[in-house]
């Protein structure tokens, strides 16, 4: 039975309504649970003497760029990562820091090396991205293992050739490593640590406290290793901007969401929670067997056929950012699993000739999509004054391109298969959404975006002007975001916790 005709909109307004304020749960859930789970891998590792600041080296991804800085090469192994220097120059190798290196609460570096010849050893950081380079000369490594465990107030930092204090913090650490031509260095472990007197166990972490009460408190009297509560009923970029002022004060501190304290103290003793498991190297072969299995044996019943098409075809995007194993980078897994669900998506285009489809559509037709590009140009005209440049929107397009081909050709089409249009528009804006979690303000734009679109692409059936519009959106409003607002980034997934 359906609707009265004067009813549909006023029930697809509302549903949207009541799906927009479950994307907006969903993502603020997702950041607070995201932050939960690193205040109990901190307070962890503070609690048995440690630090969050650890590094074992074992393949090039694990340092910044993957590569040396300089005339050497690197090479993977169980043991640790092989540098091996090319010429008698120095190379530096980065140490990749998503939070600072907080030396006030936080002393000393432990390094684990082996050398086969002698090398020199220094290090050199940025306490800001663009602030001044600090240089200090560690020791000259023999041959053989070797721990140095590095008092950071003692060694002799200088800037530009010139002695100065000790820094307070790193945002950017590199190791300086000089030696003959063929001498090799390898990295085992590195460690930033706390003072020896601190205690282990709950007693490491200092009383915890509302946010308000630490603001408050003189920055040189801050606790030593500080556990601050964040504010109640704040959403997702809330959230990170006042972990962030957190950070900017203490880079060290204990930043627990309201209502997790029990759970990060459960967690110094009973130890850390594992770490977000990377893509499983079996999981793109599994997939393919299922697309495989889809393609050659489908559901005979339409609408089962349908749904099924569609939610494998989404598998790959949906483990990566939903379920936060995205953080910038992609494995040989994450890549294979990519390439499985694009070669199924492609495959069941083949099928399913002729197309209902088309990429063009009239000129005319092009405004109704384009209206959050229209909309996004006023904002940034207003704020900037002048028009953004085009050539990265045309740059963005082949991306914008792919994604709502995923959206609009492979799912929406199979969902209006299964359901009806309206149903259709719905739950592709919300998998659209979705897909930028944990982001809260983007996939709630996302989610105004794909309602327009969808409901656009299934009446008109042409993709570039959505595509168009798309990469228009994006490239504009990325002009808007500011790290302490609203919009704080574009990022989706883990690496939107950064």
């Amino acid at each position: 039975m359906r609707a009265p005709k004067g009813i549909a909109p006023l029930l697809f307004a509302a549903t949207a309504l009541l799906l927009a304020a479950a994307l907006a749960w969903i993502g603020n859930t997702l950041t607070a649970r995201a932050l939960e789970r690193h205040a109990e891998r901190a307070a962890a590792a503070y609690a048995s003497g440690h630090s969050p600041w650890r590094w074992q080296p074992r393949r090039a991804r694990d340092v910044v760029a993957g590569r040396v800085f300089g005339d050497g090469t690197l090479r993977p192994s169980s043991a640790g990562l092989l540098l091996q220097l090319a010429s008698s120059q120095p190379v530096q190798i980065g140490l990749p820091l998503s939070v600072p290196m907080d030396f006030v609460r936080l002393p000393r570096l432990r390094l684990e090396l082996g050398a086969d010849a002698p090398i020199a050893l220094a290090l050199a950081g940025r306490q800001t991205l663009d602030g001044p380079a600090y240089y200090a000369p560690v020791t000259v490594l023999k041959p053989g293992a070797a721990t140095l465990d590095l008092a950071i107030d003692a060694l002799p930092w200088v800037i530009a050739d010139r002695r100065v204090p000790p820094p307070a913090r790193f945002a950017m650490l590199r190791l300086t490593v000089q030696g003959a031509p063929g001498a090799t260095l390898t990295l085992r472990r590195i460690e930033l640590l706390p003072p020896r007197a601190l205690p282990l166990g709950i007693a490491a972490l200092a009383a915890a406290q509302p946010y308000d009460r630490f603001v408050a408190m003189p920055a040189q009297t801050t606790l030593a290793l500080p556990v601050v509560i964040l504010p109640p009923a704040l959403d997702a970029s809330a959230l990170l901007a006042t972990r962030d002022r957190i950070r900017a004060r203490a880079p060290a501190a204990v930043i627990v969401p309201q209502g997790d304290l029990d759970s990060v103290l459960a967690a110094a003793v009973a130890g850390p929670p594992p770490p977000t498991a990377a893509t499983p190297p079996l999981l793109p072969p599994g997939l393919a067997l299922l697309a495989l299995a889809v393609l050659l044996r489908p559901p005979r019943q339409p609408r089962l056929r349908a749904l099924i098409e569609a939610a494998v075809a989404l598998i790959p995007a949906a483990w990566l950012i939903i379920g936060m194993h995205y953080d910038g980078r992609i494995d040989r897994a994450d890549a294979a699993m990519i390439a499985v669900g694009l070669v199924y998506a492609a495959v069941l285009e083949w099928r399913a000739r002729p197309r209902d489809w088309t990429l063009l559509a009239p000129a005319r037709l092009w405004i109704v999509p384009l209206l959050p590009a229209l909309a996004a140009l006023a904002a940034w005209a207003a704020l900037h004054g002048v028009a953004p440049e085009p050539l990265p929107a045309l740059r963005y397009l082949g991306w914008a391109l792919l994604q709502q081909f995923m959206l609009q050709v492979i799912v929406a089409r199979r969902l209006q298969c299964a359901g009806n249009r309206g149903i259709a528009t719905l739950a592709t804006a919300t998998l659209f959404a979705l897909l930028h979690a944990p982001n809260t303000p983007l996939m709630l734009l996302t989610f105004a975006g794909g309602l327009l679109w969808t409901a656009w692409f299934l009446r008109r059936r042409a993709l570039l002007p959505v595509a168009f519009a798309h990469a228009a959106a994006a490239l504009l409003i990325g002009g808007l975001v500011a790290p302490d607002t609203w919009l704080r980034s574009l990022e989706v997934g883990a690496r939107y916790l950064r």
